[in-house]
């Protein structure tokens, strides 16, 4: 019984269960059981989201967009036990948040850049009153 409990502890840490959500075209691509809505996946831990995409039979050139856990990512992104994963295809909505990922990501780093004056006059104004208009 320990020899078996074991074993099970042993192939639940080499798996990871995973939410996934294939959109648009890829919907065509896939098994009728899983067309349109989320399934979870059983997955070898430590694999990447490029391989679960094509463990269900989806080229991954077919592949717009992928999200995991709402962010977007590449396809060398290590797939983690619980995560959810929406893979988005060709097509006006793969497009779209294909171009929404990069104006997000340029977004983002535009807002880091602005915020080191904002710091340096935050931190100055407590040591130099003349630059809080006191």
């Amino acid at each position: 019984c320990a020899l078996q409990m074991k074993k099970d502890s042993l192939r639940e840490a080499r798996t990871a269960t995973v939410r996934v959500r294939f959109y648009a075209e890829l919907n065509d691509l896939l098994v009728s059981e899983i067309r349109g809505r989320e399934c979870a996946h059983e997955y070898p831990a430590g694999g990447s989201v490029k391989d679960l995409i094509e463990s269900f039979g989806v080229p991954h050139t077919e592949v717009e967009v992928i999200l995991a856990n709402g962010r977007s990512v590449d396809f060398s992104y290590i797939v983690q036990p619980g995560d959810r994963i929406v893979v988005l295809g060709p097509g006006p909505i793969g497009i779209l948040c294909a171009a929404m990922a990069r104006l997000a990501f340029k977004v983002s780093r535009a807002n880091a850049w602005l915020s080191i004056p904002m710091l340096f006059f935050m931190a100055a104004s407590s040591h130099f009153p003349f630059l809080s208009g006191q």
